[in-house]
């Protein structure tokens, strides 16, 4: 009960704090995957899980760029939804906790999408702001757009853990041994997919 009561509800507020660094606080690239794994692995006591994820999703987001309205998947929210549920009381492979993180990592940009539409409305607060008084909040203003995205991202990974980890483990028992091994071969075969990119990554970089 108490990882449900405070562990990952902590876990998913730091994820979310971290998250912050890639627009709104610093962009100290606190909020990698190659960071954010490894950390919240350490604090589950599975810190080679949370580097494995986290190369693995660093690896498969280190070219996505949010661009004009284009928002791709978040490799952060990915790699740290792996190792909650690999680490989890659910203990799911990691060869279930791969494709799960990859699936959450892409939805939470649809919620990434939404939350641009309210930082749009508070631009025109700014706006009216300035035309009545004369100045504009920007304390306030930043606060709410911070808050609301921490909140949003943090609920998103405890319901996504919470929910999908039951479900998946018993999906995962339910699959043919021939399905799971093949699962198993995709995810052994994941870091090199993740090198082959990197290695491209850096090719276009010369």
């Amino acid at each position: 009960m108490g990882w449900y009561l405070w562990v990952l509800p902590a876990l998913s507020g730091l994820t979310a704090l971290l998250e912050t660094d890639g627009v709104y606080v610093g962009q100290w690239m606190l909020s990698r995957p190659v960071v954010a794994g490894p950390l919240v692995g350490a604090a589950l006591g599975a810190g080679f899980t949370g580097v494995a994820f986290g190369a693995v999703f660093e690896a498969l987001s280190l070219e996505a760029s949010p661009v004009g309205s284009f928002v791709p998947m978040n490799g952060t929210v990915g790699a740290v939804c792996a190792v909650l549920l690999c680490a989890g009381p659910e203990a799911l492979p990691p060869a279930a906790a791969l494709p799960a993180g990859l699936a959450l990592g892409l939805g939470v940009s649809a919620l990434e999408r939404l939350l641009r539409d309210r930082r749009a409305a508070l631009s025109q607060e700014a706006e009216r702001s300035l035309r009545s008084a004369r100045r504009v909040p920007w304390a306030g203003l930043l606060f709410r757009s911070v808050g609301t995205y921490a909140l949003a991202v943090a609920a998103f990974i405890y319901l996504s853990v919470a929910l999908l980890g039951p479900a998946v483990g018993g999906l995962w028992g339910a699959l043919p041994s021939a399905l799971q091994r093949g699962l198993m071969a995709a995810f052994d075969w994941s870091p090199w997919l993740a090198s082959a990119v990197l290695m491209h990554a850096l090719a276009r970089g010369r």
